[in-house]
């Protein structure tokens, strides 16, 4: 039969919008979804089929030059996914789909080696060493068995021996096509671990039973206070899933928290549970994504990224800290993985239940539009009480390292009571940076207008925003002074004041720059269970999720900053750092307090702090963002611009500024205004703002703005980017 050529739309890793139309002349009569090798210009590029096109073909039109694999990469549906998620966020399709899978993926129909002893043997045993043992036990498994599958969990370790024995002739084999597995019906018992199942209150069954079809796309905010037992609702949901032969994916904010939500899953559950992130091997992802494509019931926690994994038999989408900024790409592709999972979760019509403490004000809002159901915790799991919020005043008082002689002292107390303290400070290293006693010189990175930061463990100078590093100054720049010493404070000096303090006591620190190796992370948490460590000090790290049962103190040393933000959302992020970290106090049966030390104890945010009521206190700062118009009641849209030059990084700005003014009178336009960190690596940034009532009206100006930009060459001048639903606004 004579295949007839089509003309195929072919998504390429190119920084342009439009699709490239190739003619296909391989055997293959439908290649939407595969991966396919295609010339462009003087290169080769390998892109995606995504479409057919009605048209006929013409001699401009050049050919595919090969079809990628045996099976497509990707569904129509997901296809459809991707399409949708380049628009929304105005990215080019390709580079949107090369960035999702950058690694070559062997998508083959799976082939399966069948090993067995050579018929043309007689006496296998005596044509080997007498001391080649594991030789022997592989003949002997063979001579029961018959047969040894290449995908048998302990062919990886016996195949060098298997090789050995194929080598002399011992051993055979021949390749068969894995057939298309069967969907079995799953037994409770092989699944579940009822032995690791505990005890649910009324709330978490309510929350349950409140979520019935799992073949219906529906978002759910589970909002449960500190401790009440949310992951307890995503366990017992997972086995309903489980139970109906679907695969979850379960989103965290950060890779630390994978290792102890993984744990937790597989006391559980008797099925593959893989964690998928940036920092995993190659041939691990490449097992993972053709794990998504068979038909068993497994799980995956991950970060933001696993959003974006072609999964079969999809059944549920868990994303656990919903609020947490987190899953916002703030580089490159901007997406917030969690508004992402919602639209995956309504292609694949199933539903996403969101899960925190502190619900993001958006997901309220929604709520109260009836867009999400909310599902409450408003208890403890273990009835205990919240712990108690006290407000200190460190001005006129004495304090070292950030710590005053009132944290001190209760620090001591509760140490000695054989129980565990959790120091919150979001500030890394020994201090801000260095200062001049003589002089007033400040040690400067160069390439971002911003202090170096001072690693006393490390002994080096580090720019937080550009990574660059530098030995620590021993002359002051501007006058050459010998008076340099550590001017503020962080989580190194910080930890060196209480080790010293408390000599018998063991100290440990939690940070960007301690965590670095994820295996000795893990094994720090488990010290920290173990009460192997009696004070944690640390940085936002230690507020998401983790569960410190012998905490009874938990002590914000530096929140200040954000009270007086120009930054809109700086009270809510606040809001829910306070709730986060005293939420890690007091979960066993043990009397719990927080306590926070500011300048400021008359700000109204602390009146209100204390009642620790977090859905009032979000009514009230809806209220404040309605009356101000700020989002979720409008919309915003973001155009940044960096150049070496800030002139031209500015005026860049304010060409688009006058060509939307003129366009659209409805628009508001703000700025443009430099970013909060003005330069960074080497680089002028400004930012403008859009802002508008109706997210259809930005999106009609953001098509306009691209082909005025397109038609003046404008991108030649400035690195600019687009920022949709932007959660940094400074």
């Amino acid at each position: 039969m004579k295949i007839k050529n089509k003309v195929v739309n072919v998504a390429l890793p190119i920084p342009l919008k439009q699709c490239f139309q190739y003619i296909n002349c391989s055997e293959k009569n439908d290649i939407i979804g595969y991966s396919v090798s295609v010339p462009f210009g003087k290169r080769v590029l390998k892109g995606i089929v995504i479409s057919e096109v009605n048209t006929p073909i013409t001699k401009n039109l050049k050919t595919i030059l090969e079809v990628i694999g045996s099976l497509p990469y990707y569904s129509q549906k997901e296809i459809d996914f991707f399409f949708l998620i380049a628009k929304y966020y105005h990215y080019p399709l390709g580079q949107l789909i090369s960035k999702i899978l950058p690694i070559q993926v062997d998508n083959q129909i799976p082939i399966i080696k069948e090993y067995s002893l050579n018929k043309d043997l007689t006496n296998h045993l005596n044509l080997i060493p007498k001391r080649a043992f594991k030789q022997q036990q592989i003949i002997n498994y063979l001579m029961t068995n018959k047969v040894y599958h290449s995908n048998s969990k302990q062919f990886k370790k016996d195949f060098p021996i298997i090789k050995k024995l194929i080598d002399k002739n011992i051993i055979v084999y021949t390749k068969f096509e894995h057939k298309v597995e069967e969907i079995k019906k799953i037994d409770k018992a092989d699944i579940i671990n009822s032995t690791n199942k505990v005890y649910l209150n009324q709330e978490q069954k309510h929350a349950i039973d409140s979520i019935d079809h799992f073949n219906l796309f529906q978002v759910y905010l589970l909002y449960g206070i500190t401790g009440s037992g949310k992951t307890e609702v995503f366990l017992n949901l997972i086995e309903k899933v489980l139970l109906n032969n679907k695969k979850i994916i379960y989103l965290v904010p950060e890779i630390g928290l994978i290792p102890q939500t993984k744990h937790r899953i597989q006391k559980r559950f008797n099925c593959p549970v893989y964690d998928y992130h940036s920092e995993i091997r190659v041939s691990e992802k490449k097992l993972i994504i053709n794990e998504c494509k068979t038909r068993k019931p497994l799980i995956i926690v991950g970060t933001r990224s696993t959003i974006f994994l072609s999964i079969n038999d999809l059944g549920m989408i868990i994303i656990d800290e919903e609020h947490d900024s987190s899953y916002k790409q703030q580089d490159s592709f901007r997406y917030n993985a969690r508004d992402i999972g919602i639209l995956k979760a309504k292609i694949y019509n199933i539903p996403v239940v969101l899960g925190s403490a502190t619900p993001s004000l958006e997901s309220l809002n929604n709520v109260k539009q009836n867009k999400y159901k909310l599902l409450t915790l408003l208890k403890r799991a273990s009835n205990l009480e919240l712990p108690r919020i006290t407000i200190y005043d460190i001005k006129n008082t004495f304090n070292k390292s950030g710590i005053s002689d009132f944290l001190l002292n209760k620090i001591k107390i509760h140490i000695n009571n054989n129980k565990q303290v959790l120091v919150f400070l979001n500030k890394k290293g020994f201090s801000d940076s260095l200062i001049c006693n003589e002089c007033g010189w400040i040690s400067e990175c160069e390439r971002c207008e911003k202090f170096y930061t001072l690693y006393m463990n490390s002994k080096k100078l580090k720019c937080n925003y550009c990574l660059h590093e530098k030995p620590i100054d021993i002359q002051c720049l501007s006058c050459g002074s010998t008076q340099l010493h550590p001017l503020g404070f962080g989580t190194e000096q910080v930890q060196k004041y209480l080790e010293e303090s408390f000599p018998n006591k063991k100290v440990i620190r939690l940070d960007g720059e301690s965590t670095k190796d994820k295996s000795k992370f893990l094994n720090t948490l488990k010290d920290i269970e173990n009460k192997n460590y009696d004070i944690i000090i640390g940085t936002q790290l230690i507020t998401k999720g983790h569960h410190f049962k012998h905490v009874t103190l938990s002590a914000l040393v530096n929140v200040d900053s954000a009270l007086f933000s120009n930054d809109f959302r700086a009270i809510e992020k606040l809001n829910q750092q306070v709730i986060q970290v005293s939420g890690r106090a007091g979960r066993e049966s043990f009397k719990s307090e927080v306590i926070i030390q500011t300048h400021f104890p008359e700000h109204s945010f602390f009146s209100i702090i204390k009642q620790q009521n977090y859905l009032d206190i979000s009514k009230n700062l809806l209220k404040e963002r309605e009356i101000y118009n700020l989002p979720p009641f409008s919309n915003h849209i973001i155009y940044r611009s960096k150049s070496i030059n800030s002139d031209e990084s500015y005026e860049y700005l304010m060409i688009l500024k006058s060509f939307i003014n003129k366009q659209n009178k409805n628009i508001l336009t703000l700025g443009p205004s430099p970013a909060s960190i003005r330069k960074k690596a080497g680089l002028y940034r400004w930012l403008l703002i859009l802002q508008h009532d109706k997210k259809s009206e930005l999106f009609k100006v953001i098509n306009e703005v691209e082909l005025f930009i397109s038609r003046n060459n404008l991108k030649n001048k400035v690195k600019s980017s687009i920022d949709i639903d932007p959660l940094e606004s400074t």
